[in-house]
């Protein structure tokens, strides 16, 4: 089976699969940019809940534990990730594929950071239930949401660690416990991190500063015309982003000056962002 063909498979029975109080649930990220299927490592689904508690979230875990069991078959092999955050896949079969659930409730979904409550709004595809722009509330993009989270891009690249968030089930009390910790971030997770804050960091700046609303897959060709600074650092993002999907073996010097670069370019992007009038 083509890539295509199991990628329409995959939405089909997502739409068909019994869930308990679902309001709704989209595709985010490069499951709806790529268009080869086999170049998808990580299958992110945004979910939302009539109400995020024990109840409904471990209703839903056993459906997709189900679930992934169902659609594990022939070519392809799917792991299952409730964990919020840069978490990429590291597998060496690139037919495994990570089944990445961000699940909320509409209180929660309104509060998440602005950059990702803007980006998963407007480029989406929606699977099943309310579109994803009837359950997000208005707001600004402020330079103040930027900041929070270009500062936090720059914590996590010199420290070498990833934020997570991670619910837990308290099966003695019935409760669902949230928890934030950091992980390590090395080797080639390292390296899709550093890639990931650089491309992220350089379109909350392009979309704040210059008034820039595409998405990721036009900022190179922005910086190419607007941002000289940009471009080189982008290019490279883009052609590592590239080689790990492909399961290239990123080396540790390549790795380090990457990161050490992207060090400097969160920098220069914060500093501009701090000495621009717009907000």
């Amino acid at each position: 089976m083509h890539g295509m063909e199991f990628r329409n498979l995959l939405f089909k029975k997502l739409q068909k699969i019994s869930l308990h109080n679902v309001i709704s649930m989209s595709f985010v990220g490069s499951t709806i940019t790529e268009k080869d299927f086999k170049n998808v490592g990580d299958i992110d689904i945004i979910i939302i809940l009539k109400k995020l508690d024990y109840e409904n979230y471990s209703k839903l875990i056993i459906a997709f534990q189900q679930f992934i069991k169902d659609i594990s078959y022939r070519e392809y092999k799917f792991h299952l990730e409730t964990r919020r955050g840069t978490i990429k896949p590291d597998y060496k079969d690139k037919n495994e594929k990570q089944l990445h659930l961000f699940v909320y409730d509409p209180e929660i979904w309104n509060g998440i950071n602005k950059n990702a409550l803007y980006e998963w709004t407007y480029h989406n595809q929606n699977i099943m239930g309310k579109e994803l722009r009837k359950i997000t509330k208005r707001f600004t993009l402020t330079k103040e949401d930027a900041l929070q989270d270009i500062t936090r891009f720059l914590n996590e690249l010199e420290n070498k660690t990833i934020l997570i968030s991670r619910y837990t089930l308290d099966t003695n009390k019935n409760q669902l416990i949230k928890k934030k910790l950091y992980i390590k971030s090395e080797n080639q997770s390292g390296t899709y991190h550093a890639v990931w804050n650089t491309l992220i960091g350089a379109l909350i700046y392009a979309r704040l500063h210059k008034k820039i609303s595409n998405s990721k897959k036009d900022l190179l060709s922005y910086a190419r015309l607007n941002e000289k600074k940009f471009y080189d650092h982008i290019k490279k993002a883009y052609e590592l982003k590239y080689r790990l999907k492909s399961h290239e073996k990123i080396s540790n010097s390549e790795a380090r000056e990457f990161r050490d670069d992207s060090i400097m370019f969160i920098k220069y992007i914060k500093n501009r962002l701090k000495n621009s009038s717009s907000d």
